[in-house]
């Protein structure tokens, strides 16, 4: 059984530490206090904010109404200039229409002259390429012809000159 020093010891061990905490506490509560006023502030705020802008909300809805009623009736009148225009182009399309197909049936007549100035060309070009191929493999013909007279005249230098140079092995005279 422990002493009456050791229980009064532990009790004001406990006493401090139930001290401390009440203190932890008490910071605690205040923290909270401060908390809520500050709170209580803001919530005042934001109400005198939404009271502003309902009031301004409404002036802005006005003012759009307004604006719409003005565009309604400038829109009426842009829609009439734009009918009148629409038939305007109509008539000046139609002038134009025909004209593209004047000029379209003048090309298709050049077209065809052309076409068939282009395939008499290119049917002479194809008669002078036929013509200078054939001159090409006459030249090349000429020069291969060339080259092996060239081959047999260094095939006989060549002999002479074996025949008149010494082998080894055999004496100079």
């Amino acid at each position: 059984m422990p002493t009456q020093e050791e229980r009064l010891s532990a009790f004001e061990q406990t006493l401090t530490a139930l001290s401390r905490d009440i203190k932890d506490i008490n910071h605690n509560e205040t923290m909270l206090l401060g908390m809520s006023m500050k709170q209580g502030e803001d919530i005042r705020e934001i109400r005198s904010n939404l009271a502003f802008m309902s009031t301004k909300q409404g002036e802005d809805i006005r003012e759009i109404r307004s604006n719409l009623a003005s565009m309604s009736t400038k829109q009426g009148e842009d829609i009439r200039e734009i009918r009148s225009n629409l038939a305007s182009m109509s008539t000046k399309q139609s002038e134009d229409i025909r004209e593209i197909k004047s000029n379209l049936a003048s090309m298709s007549t050049k077209q065809s002259e052309d076409i068939r100035e282009i395939r008499s060309n290119l049917a002479s070009l194809g008669e002078r390429l036929d013509t200078f191929g054939e001159q090409l493999n006459t030249s090349d013909q000429s020069v291969n012809s060339r080259f092996e007279e060239q081959d047999k005249k260094l095939d006989q230098v060549l002999l002479l000159l074996n025949t008149f140079t010494a082998k080894p092995g055999q004496e100079t005279e």
